[in-house]
């Protein structure tokens, strides 16, 4: 059987690993010892696929090893026929040393035995180039031409929610994971065939063009619905959604964003096939996806180059007024939850040093530009439209 690797053993890596499962084993690299136990002592776990109707799948032939055993690492890397990673973007310098270490094992023991590995991280940019670079800066020099020539990483955009157990369901198995029934991981193509495309895998020629869909359909719509909907006090994104006054703020958002993504090369009965399907992916109720979770880390989701900025400012650009994508980094801004230490932070700032300041700071806007005029007067009113 073929041999997969995954650094990362958290829910978004066993949701790969449910991906893959059928035509690899699988390898967690993971340095939580507590983890890496668990999954040696069961060798498996439950899934419950979260749709219309429910599906219950069990994950099996998986073995955990820790990245701090280089050895070990070097060891299944050899003998690896797919890389995955699941360990974020922040995470990807620290296991850039060991991966490196593991490919010049390769090399030495197998030779030219082409290896592809995908960081399945949701970056805005580059995310497997991100990660082959890192690789290449702790690589000896002897080694890169060879390594070159047969490591493939390209990058990748992956799309599927997934929701924590409850406690009753981890109890009975500490390993579950939920997810949603939609899943598509787009992989750019490159000259070698990729080993197995799976159900939901696709190959794609384009994948700027689909990242930049994903960003401003599904995740900028998401956090839009998941800050108006703590506002108007709602828990999950199901039950917001179905708010008049959020649908009215979504429609205005899609119809934003259906302009920026033309000068993407998308079609307008294409955007609105995928933005259909977005809405009803927001509406399963069975998914019960908690609003705290989607509007956590705001700092982040109000950068320059993020979600609500990148389509606002595209719009600018090409002549459209961007209301409701200024009205969604408004309520972002306004977002005040004592349980989210970026919330907290997000306020304290705009208390100590102003709401002015604060926006330059997260969103590198000035005072008097046109986009920091339509986000001003929904966030001195303190509530939506």
């Amino acid at each position: 059987m073929r041999k997969l690797v995954i650094f990362g053993a958290g829910p978004i890596g066993r949701m790969l690993a449910h991906v893959f499962y059928r035509e690899f084993q699988t390898v967690f690299v993971d340095v939580n010892q507590s983890l890496i136990e668990t999954i040696n002592s069961r060798r498996e776990f439950g899934m419950s696929i979260l749709g219309e109707n429910t599906q219950e799948v069990t994950v099996r032939n998986i073995i955990a090893i820790s990245g701090k055993d280089e050895k070990s690492v070097c060891s299944h890397i050899k003998d690896a026929d797919l890389v995955l990673t699941a360990v974020g973007m922040q995470s990807i310098p620290y296991i850039a040393p060991v991966l490196a270490r593991a490919l010049e094992y390769r090399v030495e023991k197998r030779g030219n035995i082409p290896l592809f590995i995908v960081a399945c991280e949701n970056a805005t940019e580059h995310n497997s180039s991100f990660l082959k670079e890192k690789i290449f800066e702790n690589l000896e020099d002897s080694n890169k031409a060879l390594i070159t020539r047969n490591l493939f990483a390209p990058d990748c955009m992956i799309d599927r929610v997934s929701i924590l157990p409850g406690d009753l369901e981890l109890e009975d198995d500490p390993l579950r994971v939920n997810v949603e029934e939609y899943f598509q991981l787009c992989i750019k193509k490159t000259n070698l065939d990729f080993p197995v495309i799976p159900v939901g895998v696709n190959i794609v020629e384009d994948l700027e063009s689909v990242k930049k869909q994903k960003l401003f359909t599904v995740n900028a719509t998401h956090a839009l619905i998941a800050y108006y909907g703590f506002h108007f006090g709602y828990m999950y994104i199901h039950e917001a959604i179905e708010d008049t006054r959020v649908r009215s703020l979504v429609n205005g958002v899609l119809n934003e964003i259906e302009f920026v993504l033309a000068r993407y090369g998308i079609k307008s009965d294409d955007q609105k096939k995928f933005a259909d399907n977005v809405l009803m992916r927001f509406k399963n109720k069975n998914l019960n996806d908690p609003i705290l979770r989607v509007a956590r880390d705001p700092m982040r989701k109000a950068k320059n180059g993020e979600r609500f900025m990148m389509p606002a400012l595209i719009a600018l650009e090409n002549g459209r007024s961007p209301a409701y994508l200024a009205s969604g980094l408004a309520a972002l801004y306004l977002y005040k939850n004592p349980e989210d230490a970026g919330s907290l932070q997000l306020t304290h700032d705009i208390e100590i040093n102003g709401f002015e300041n604060t926006i330059k700071q997260y969103s590198s806007l000035d005072k008097g530009s046109e986009l920091y005029k339509l986000i001003e007067p929904p966030y001195y009113l303190g509530t939506v439209r």
